[in-house]
């Protein structure tokens, strides 16, 4: 009797707490609404569901996650009430890009995020104020590509373009940040970068341990789904960040104040 009790209580706790939400399909205990969501077929999912239930709606998946599915509903909660859905979920697989809580715009949130917003806002102002620097490297990174697909294509075998492009982009945003770019020639380092970035996109792709982790974060220590969704993709991107630490300890380094 007791057991029923418990689960009756948390069954009725449940639903109290999906009446909360914008009204979406049933969701079950646990699950959510994992049970009939398809993911390759999620858009033409969710779309169907907007007809059903509005521009504004719920799933759990099988945390709760509000959908709009037109322009104004968007433009009203991303843009006129922007402070209000500026958030971030703090879960795995956003956090593994963390090596502190709560640090880099891109995902943090609160008075820490506003703050690294103005100091980003002002850099790239004071970057751009009265220069060419940004026109000047995307040039350079564009002439070098050119000359590299010059020398490596003969006009009639097929070409892979894929890493001189990512060459090409990576160098602007690596001369902006750390003040020098990669040569086609010695380029290793930056293919070693990729390869990171790479290699965890397809660790957390469709990774079940991943999905499961994000659902119920303590799942992270469990032996395996903790192996596979948490640490092996840490693992992973640890070297990112060393890698950019490395870059970062560099740069202070030859750093000049005045220059």
């Amino acid at each position: 009797l007791l057991v029923l009790s418990c689960v009756l209580t948390y069954v009725f706790l449940y639903y109290q707490n999906v009446r909360r939400y914008p009204k979406g399909p049933l969701p079950l205990p646990l699950i959510g609404n994992l049970y009939h969501m398809n993911a390759e077929t999620l858009h033409e999912d969710l779309h169907l569901m907007g007809k059903k239930y509005g521009h504004c709606f719920t799933v759990f998946m099988p945390r709760p996650i509000v959908i709009f599915t037109d322009y104004s509903t968007v433009k009203e909660a991303l843009i006129t009430q922007g402070e209000h859905y500026g958030g971030r979920s703090h879960l795995v697989p956003d956090t593994l890009l963390q090596k502190f809580v709560q640090t880099g715009i891109l995902i943090s949130d609160g008075e820490v995020w506003r703050e690294q917003r103005r100091v980003s806002l002002r850099i790239f102002r004071e970057l751009g104020m009265g220069k060419n620097i940004m026109e000047a490297q995307v040039n350079r990174s564009i002439d070098e590509l050119l000359v590299q697909l010059k020398a490596t294509n003969d006009g009639v075998s097929a070409y892979d373009i894929n890493f001189p492009l990512q060459l090409c982009v990576g160098n602007v945003i690596n001369e902006t940040l750390f003040g020098y770019h990669f040569k086609y020639s010695d380029s290793a380092t930056f293919r070693f970068f990729v390869d990171i970035t790479v290699k965890h996109l397809r660790m957390i792709k469709d990774n079940l341990s991943v999905m499961i982790i994000q659902a119920w974060p303590w799942a992270k220590h469990l032996p395996i789904i903790g192996t596979i969704g948490y640490k092996e993709p840490k693992a992973n991107i640890g070297k990112y960040q060393a890698f950019i630490e490395e870059e970062v300890n560099k740069a202070a380094k030859s750093y000049d104040r005045n220059h």
